[in-house]
């Protein structure tokens, strides 16, 4: 398998656009309304007029400047009304919010963390005017990982607590004031991985142990250890079915787990087949990437199981058939590497579906006008297909088949790449 394009992601300067002009107003409400022929409102209505590339920053809809720097985005007539009511009816940081979730609830959001406790929530409707912060979340510990399931989002803080956001599915507003708090873990030992398995249960990575807990009651159901060492914490988690693929951290074994059970059903050592990927490499460099090799991202997309190492090496194995009564795998499980990989530590894998249009067949056959009408006809509802695409970052690009003292090698190795499978 290939990639179909291997390419520098993210380098320095690169932004998917200037965030939207702002134009104050002298009005007490500081709102400016753009309209769709290019112009700007201006007192008692008069227009100013802009050029093409303000009225491309701008687009249409309302702009309000808040008191703590941010600009929000909505219709003219959703930030007056909160405005007015969030002055008579709600504190200041309520009345944000609340204006923040109503314009959320007709649109996905995106929510980024940080290290000191904080949470931004962007609308994904405003990324072609700069993704303008709509929601500012604060909490007593940073932010170690978040996860949305079902009108839910769950974000485990390094203190060892688990915060839940809901949103009601009627009106599509969130309750950014009403949080629900668990606590799950200590300080030193935080949730590091969540993961949803069968549709009902959070499964929770605290250092060695998994934590499960009941999607609609939030009580813990049960709790087991995937290792004796209390040292390691859970570093990786995927599910397919009835299995979950646990990796610790400084490990290099992917543990499978039976979602029902628990019991412990298979355990991976890819330690061989990225030595044999390897075998061209540098002595130097081979016995290097071997001492510290260690799992770094998993995936599971259709049949397969990715594996991202350390090395830099892409594995691969067929998920094994699990059942709700399977206690043993009959067969073992052999990882396959790739020929193509990264240089440094593969730092993510993820898959995306793309939507193909299917080549129309060719002008110059012969065909009658009723037998046209009828694959016309046919062949309506299969003019696009879905592919998916199997992405990885790391750090540099390398193919495995090629010797290290070739001119190429190392070439590459300080820029970060994107690799990309079709499946």
């Amino acid at each position: 398998m290939s990639p179909l394009l291997p390419s520098a992601f993210l380098p320095k300067g690169f932004g998917f656009g200037e965030p939207p002009a702002y134009v104050p107003s002298d009005e007490e409400s500081d709102i400016s309304l753009s309209t769709n022929d290019g112009s700007l409102l201006g007192d008692h209505g008069s227009r100013a007029p802009t050029n093409s590339l303000m009225h491309a920053l701008l687009g249409s809809g309302a702009f309000k400047k808040d008191s703590d720097g941010s600009t929000l985005h909505g219709s003219l007539e959703d930030l007056l009304s909160d405005s007015t009511s969030s002055m008579t009816k709600h504190p200041p940081l309520a009345g944000k919010n609340s204006m923040g979730s109503k314009m959320l609830s007709n649109h996905g959001s995106m929510w980024l963390g940080t290290e000191d406790g904080k949470i931004k929530v962007y609308s994904t409707a405003e990324a072609i005017k700069g993704n303008k912060q709509c929601v500012h979340l604060n909490h007593n510990a940073s932010v170690q990982c978040i996860l949305h399931r079902d009108g839910q989002v769950y974000v485990a803080l390094s203190n060892g607590d688990l915060i839940i956001y809901f949103r009601d599915k009627a009106t599509g507003h969130w309750d950014f004031d009403n949080k629900k708090s668990i606590s799950l873990g200590t300080s030193p030992n935080p949730i590091t991985r969540m993961l949803v398995v069968n549709e009902k249960e959070l499964w929770c990575g605290c250092q060695n142990q998994i934590m499960i807990l009941d999607m609609k009651t939030h009580n813990v159901k049960s709790f087991f250890a995937v290792s004796q060492d209390s040292k390691r914490q859970i570093f990786c988690m995927v599910s397919s079915g009835y299995g979950v693929w646990v990796a610790l951290d400084r490990r290099s074994q992917i543990k499978l787990f039976h979602s029902v059970t628990h019991d412990l059903l298979a355990e991976v050592d890819v330690s061989h087949p990225v030595s044999k990927m390897l075998a061209s490499s540098d002595a130097i460099i081979r016995q290097h990437k071997a001492a510290c090799l260690r799992i770094t991202s998993l995936l599971v997309c259709k049949d397969l199981l990715w594996v991202g190492t350390s090395a830099g090496v892409v594995l691969t194995l067929a998920l094994p058939s699990v059942t709700a009564s399977t206690s043993s795998l009959s067969l073992p499980i052999i990882p396959q590497g790739l020929t193509y990989g990264h240089t440094g530590h593969v730092r993510f894998i993820t898959s995306v579906d793309v939507m193909e249009k299917e080549t129309p067949p060719q002008r110059g056959s012969r065909r009658s006008s009723s037998t046209k009408r009828r694959s016309s006809s046919a062949s309506t509802s299969s003019q696009t297909r879905s592919n998916t695409i199997i992405i990885s970052g790391g750090d540099g690009y390398e193919d495995f088949r090629m010797n290290s003292a070739s001119e190429a090698a190392g070439r590459e190795d300080s820029t970060n790449h994107l690799l990309l499978w079709k499946t």
